[in-house]
């Protein structure tokens, strides 16, 4: 499991969702630190459709530190490769065919492609998603992606009950909600797939 970042949009992980009904892509940015998704629809994944975008997206938010990628051929372009330099953020790839690697994006897709990708009016639906997801305290953090990107809670139709924890603590508590939920899925998946310690010897086969 990789380590909580320093603080929001610091480290960022980028997919594709798609193709939509439309043959259109969603572009995925999520924020690793507040869990905060960026959506973008794109009409192809090709890199000279996909570097506007994200320039875009990093004039309106900031450079960030890291953009983590799988190796999917508009990250691994030559164009992409500048874009990355003229910007000054670390490319990060992913291991080929190893999709946890890029956990948050995925985990985020799969939402994404459940709650709404299947409806007639499913761009009315997907903006719909996005602020209840981005306003809904995250399992792992238990906290709102919008706050932690933020600091402050976005404006809904429910009305605000002043559930709000102390600022100075936040950090502090995030983490220790973000390491429990990581030990967890760490568990769960040991389990699930039989993986338990062993204590090798010299000669033993591995």
């Amino acid at each position: 499991m990789s380590e909580l970042p320093v603080g929001p949009w610091q480290d960022l992980s980028a997919d594709f969702c798609g193709p939509l009904p439309s043959g259109e892509y969603l572009l995925v940015i999520t924020d690793e630190y507040s869990r905060y998704p960026i959506v973008e629809i794109v009409p192809s994944v090709s890199s000279n459709k996909v570097i506007p975008v994200i320039d875009k997206v990093l004039s309106e938010m900031g450079v960030p530190r890291t953009i983590k990628t799988d190796n999917g051929s508009p990250f691994n372009s030559d164009a992409f490769r500048k874009f990355v330099r003229y910007c000054g953020f670390n490319h990060r790839k992913m291991t080929p065919r190893w999709p946890r690697a890029n956990s948050q994006a995925e985990s985020f897709n799969k939402s994404v492609k459940t709650s709404y990708l299947e409806a007639k009016n499913w761009r009315k639906e997907m903006f719909r998603f996005l602020r209840q997801y981005r306003s809904t305290p995250h399992t792992s953090t238990g906290y709102t992606p919008f706050r932690l990107l933020f600091q402050r809670e976005p404006r809904t139709r429910l009305p605000d009950i002043g559930t709000s924890k102390p600022e100075t603590k936040i950090d502090e508590q995030i983490r220790q909600n973000d390491a429990r939920a990581k030990a967890k899925m760490k568990s769960n998946f040991e389990q699930k797939h039989n993986i338990r310690e062993e204590e090798l010897q010299p000669g033993d086969k591995i």
